[in-house]
């Protein structure tokens, strides 16, 4: 049996902006009773995941921010226990020039998302989301050690080696928790990083994503698949 459910946020455990089901907050709360650490794992900042988590009644969830490149341990603020993934000069260098160029081509018709590491513009018009486009297309050099994740309404920047996954293996590391304990639900082809790390990865929606081993429409099934089977 696997004892560390990991979810993905938006689109996963709850529709973008807004609060997780009734159905859901039971399930998930049935999953911890039963012995399963809750991690959520997102392109969000750590405080946003508490405000969002703190809804939920968990009595021990841990979570990954900025696609990994947080880690924190419940929902107190300030933390109790938190990780950052270490970061380059250069590649700290690369994202605050990337920021400049941004706020001089887009000025207010662009809000970046209060992270602690990464770099995450939100264009407010499609004007905006082509003028990133080409800044980052067009500096080549500035994406050196970087990845970019292109999002429906934002641009998630990070640095190479933070990925979901490089965030469960803290997590591993930390609680000496080995790999086969963990399962992953997600939606979105910045979950797959976390699919291969866990021995379990279950997608949602229409469409199979890569390493999944189960697909379901929607998270109330994932989970009650997963407590009515002790996965």
């Amino acid at each position: 049996m696997h004892s560390v459910l990991v979810l993905d946020l938006d689109d996963t455990t709850a529709p973008i902006g807004r609060p997780a089901s009734a159905r859901t907050v039971k399930l998930l709360k049935k999953l911890e009773r039963k012995g399963y650490r809750i991690v959520f794992s997102s392109g969000k900042p750590a405080f946003y995941l508490c405000g969002f988590v703190r809804q939920l009644g968990l009595q021990e969830p841990v979570l990954i921010g900025e696609n990994g490149c947080t880690l924190q341990l419940g929902i107190d603020l300030p933390p109790s226990k938190n990780l950052l993934l270490p970061l380059e000069k250069e590649v700290r260098a690369h994202l605050a020039l990337l920021k400049q160029k941004i706020l001089e081509a887009c000025e207010e018709t662009v809000w970046f998302q209060p992270n602690e590491i990464s770099l995450t513009p939100f264009p407010k018009t499609g004007a905006a989301f082509g003028k990133i486009e080409s800044i980052l297309s067009e500096n080549p050099d500035l994406l050196g050690g970087l990845t970019v994740y292109k999002q429906c309404d934002c641009f998630d920047i990070l640095p190479e080696n933070a990925t979901k996954r490089r965030g469960l293996e803290l997590l591993s590391s930390l609680l000496d928790i080995p790999s086969s304990a963990f399962i992953a639900v997600g939606d979105g082809i910045n979950d797959l990083p976390m699919f291969d790390f866990a021995d379990c990865a279950i997608g949602l929606g229409q469409t199979p994503l890569q390493s999944t081993d189960l697909l379901f429409e929607t998270v109330e099934q994932a989970l009650l698949h997963i407590l009515e089977h002790d996965l």
